[in-house]
């Protein structure tokens, strides 16, 4: 992996997380994917588990907004 397909991959990812569903999200992790948020969140592991944080997170964000 190099330094551009780090900047695509993230692209990318800011592209889907504006997109509303998580059903574009899935091209982006794999089965066993884990997120974490931040150094001391804990991950959340498994792909339905990150879509759902992805979720919960956009919902959140729009609360404070």
């Amino acid at each position: 992996m190099d330094r551009k397909h780090v900047e695509e991959w993230l692209a990318t990812y800011e592209r889907l997380w504006r997109t509303p569903g998580t059903d574009a999200l899935v091209t982006l992790f794999t089965e066993d994917a884990s997120y974490q948020q931040g150094p001391y969140w804990t991950p959340v592991v498994g792909l339905p588990a990150v879509l759902a944080g992805t979720a919960a997170g956009r919902f959140a964000r729009r609360l404070l907004t």
